[in-house]
């Protein structure tokens, strides 16, 4: 019988392949599974098996056609297949010497087992001139892998070969043609597959449609090569390495960062004379007034001075040249990352120039077009933050700040100028804060890496136009660490927050939780004193903080609880809640509604019984005290004067009492109200038998008054002289809870 060969379905979005090669020639025997032909797609390469075994009688389309998916290919004839003779197959393999491949040694022939081969086999073994049939396969069903092909090649070339006399060579034999050079490489031009013809394609058209900027900056290295060579020998004596280009690109790298600080500062300007002409080759002398700390710089040729990497603080600048009078200011606020410009005009004088600030020296940020805002020292450290479940955080500053909206009432989830929360950054130092987890920006802050005000000297926020370096964040918060000064100066602090101090919060039953939490701490820093520093000026200065919080209460934990013995046996009668009271468990074989009290015959009704009176329904509007409703609900049970009937009520009796499962919900109402034709014991709601949460097996439905007389989980009724006060209107409530007509509503 013949079978056609088809196409088969070609992967998703794949609508066409091309045949790749053919393993079988027409007429060859074929076994069953036995790769026939290979088929290349975009994306992948398939293989087409035989289903049964036969011989191969027609090839109709060639390798290298592209064909679709159903197509025909061939033509396989059913019936005797290539297993019929496998015996001498497996002679010939036996007394075959084992093949191995040297350089200039033809291949060894192609046999059936190569093709059954993966297709990335079978090029290993064509690369590397084996037959598959002398190998073993670790695969499943014992195919071979690429490991093992390269295994077994890399054994045969440890193992010597054993020279092996050949036969004669006829005398027409032509002599072998010159083997090429070592070294030379040979070149063999192949079409290329389709998937790598897809990709150059893609490649192709990304190139032409891409939109990509290349930006070329030439540098004369000129002067550096003129530099390192009259250096480089010297430098290689006195440290024993060479003087490579690598210091200068450091050194560059350096200067750059001076000029562009993310960390500290920078104040720039121009010294010029009365009549604006710029001043050259003035000393200006900028001094801390924290650490007495002093730099100088003499005006170009221009008029201009440059400090970089200004660490934040207080500053007094001071210019003097020859033939003008000296020139003083203090009080420079230098800030973190604020580019300061101060231009400085001298007097041909011989007084001393003193000019006093008590504000930055410039307002505006000449430099670029960044917006910070910045929350002062003085406010850091004076301004108590609230200690409320955790420790303290400065981050809470950015509240302040404009452009910053807190989210759920703490700037956990603060937007910045409209951003999303958690998009933005946080530098301490310059040192980016981030967390695995996820939480960035200020949420981060607070929750991951609080930093204690005490620590931190200056706290910024950028909002908008800031450096590329932070990238797309939705925020940049800036935090800077103070530094030790000349001084030696410490802190010791505690702020406590007791519920001891606070009044009874309104709505919540006595007695008052308990929250205590204490934040304390303290810091010391100034100028490191060692021995042998004795008699030089202290320019390192050291700063410590340590802060830490404790709490008792005030959080609300997960509860843990584990099941009892009698639980792990499927018995919850046990089991009750956080405040120790028994959870109401319903048994159906167990529960009973027992009626009592004033009554000539007690009832205890099972719940079959129950459902056994007079089933009614009735819909109405459940409504809530605190003003919510639930409109229709589908109520199913029965009257409740249906259930007084079976239990003959004393003519003494004039109110009810209702007993919850759950104690200790009680409550009351008048024999004339539970009299009226609407109260219901319900024991399904919307067409459903009640659920635990809803008051299951039974609750006692009163569509006239607010819920919290409708009770729960009933388990008793008793007949009771008069009407008392039931669990909520001990605490408060109404006794008559009539809709629109009690607690406040309708008076």
């Amino acid at each position: 019988m013949s079978i056609e060969i088809k196409v088969p379905n070609l992967p998703e979005s794949v609508s066409e392949a091309t045949v790749a090669t053919w393993h079988l020639k027409a007429g060859d025997k074929v076994s069953r599974e036995q790769n026939l032909v290979d088929l290349e797609t975009d994306k992948v390469m398939l293989e087409v098996p035989a289903i049964a075994d036969g011989v191969l009688k027609e090839i109709r389309i060639q390798a290298g056609t592209t064909v679709k998916a159903g197509d025909i290919i061939g033509v396989l004839e059913e019936g005797s297949g290539g297993a019929a003779a496998p015996a001498p197959a497996a002679a010939a393999k036996a007394e075959a010497p084992v093949a191995v491949a040297t350089n200039g040694a033809a291949a060894p022939a192609k046999t059936a087992e190569d093709d059954a081969q993966s297709p990335a086999v079978r090029k290993l073994l064509t690369e590397l001139g084996l037959s598959a049939a002398a190998i073993t396969g670790s695969g499943k069903g014992g195919r071979l892998t690429k490991e093992d092909v390269q295994a077994y090649a890399d054994k045969q070339k440890a193992t010597p070969v054993v020279a092996r006399q050949e036969a004669p060579k006829p005398a027409s034999t032509p002599a072998p043609s010159a083997k090429p050079a070592l070294g030379a490489r040979t070149e063999q031009r192949v079409p290329m597959t389709r998937i790598r013809a897809r990709i150059a394609e893609r490649l192709v058209e990304a190139q032409a449609t891409a939109a990509m900027l290349t930006t070329f900056n030439e540098v004369d290295l000129k002067a550096v090569s003129e530099l390192r060579a009259k250096y480089k020998e010297p430098f290689e004596k006195a440290h024993g390495i060479k003087l490579g280009f690598m210091s200068f690109f450091v050194r560059a790298s350096i200067e750059a960062l001076k000029k562009y600080p993310a960390v500290n500062a920078s104040i720039d300007g121009a010294v010029a004379d009365p009549n604006g002409a710029m001043v050259s080759g003035a000393t200006v002398t900028l001094t801390s007034k924290d650490t007495k700390e002093s730099s100088a710089f003499v005006s170009d040729a221009n008029g201009l001075y440059s400090f970089r990497n200004v660490v934040p603080g207080t500053y007094q600048l001071k210019v003097t040249a020859q033939g003008f009078g000296e020139y003083v200011q203090d009080g420079i606020e230098v800030r973190v990352g604020y580019p300061i410009r101060q231009n400085v005009g001298l007097k041909l004088s011989t007084t001393t120039q003193h000019v006093e600030v008590t504000a930055d020296a410039s307002a505006l940020n000449f430099e670029n077009a960044e917006l910070r805002n910045s929350i002062d020292p003085e406010v850091i450290q004076n301004v108590p933050l609230l200690v409320s479940g955790s420790i303290r955080s400065a981050a809470n500053f950015a509240s302040l700040l404009p452009g910053v909206v807190r989210g759920s009432g703490d700037v956990t989830g603060a937007h910045v100028n409209g951003g999303q929360s958690q998009s933005g950054i946080v530098v301490l130092d310059g040192i980016p804060l981030f967390n695995s987890s996820g939480t960035q920006g200020l949420t981060g802050a607070v929750l991951d890496f609080p930093q204690s005000p005490d620590l931190i000297s200056e706290f910024q926020e950028l909002t908008s136009n800031y450096d590329a370096q932070f990238g797309s964040a939705g925020g940049v918060t800036v935090e800077n660490v103070r530094s030790g000064t000349s001084n030696f100066h410490g802190t010791v602090y505690e702020f406590n927050r007791n519920s001891a101090l606070n009044a009874m919060p309104w709505g919540s039953p006595p007695p008052k939780s308990q929250d205590v939490e204490n934040d304390f701490g303290g810091n010391f820093g100034g100028p490191l004193k060692l021995p042998f520093w004795k008699d030089r000026d202290h320019k390192t200065f050291f700063f410590t903080n340590f802060e830490a919080f404790r709490i008792r209460g005030g959080l609300n934990r997960d509860t843990l609880t584990l099941p009892s013995t009698a639980e792990q046996q499927g018995d919850f009668r046990d089991w009750v809640d956080d405040q120790n009271q028994l959870i109401p468990v319903f048994d159906p074989a167990t529960w009973r509604l027992k009626i009592g009290g004033l009554v000539e015959q007690p009832v205890s009704l099972t719940y079959d019984e129950l459902r056994a009176l007079p089933h009614v329904e009735q819909v109405s509007t459940f409504h809530c005290v605190t003003g919510w409703t639930v409109n229709n609900v589908r109520w199913g049970g029965v009257r409740m004067h249906d259930v007084l009937a079976a239990a003959k009520p004393s003519l003494s009796a004039h109110a009810l009492e209702f007993v919850s499962m759950e104690v200790p919900y009680t409550d009351y109402l008048t024999v004339k109200q539970a009299s009226l034709h609407d109260v219901m014991l319900a024991y399904e709601m919307d067409g459903k038998p009640l659920a635990q949460e809803h008051g299951a097996p039974v609750r006692l439905i009163i569509p006239q008054m607010y819920g919290y007389k409708n009770v729960k989980w009933l388990a008793e009724i008793n007949l009771v002289p008069q009407e008392q006060l039931g669990y909520w209107e001990q605490l408060g409530y109404d006794q008559n809870a009539w809709v629109g007509r009690s607690n406040g509503y309708g008076t």
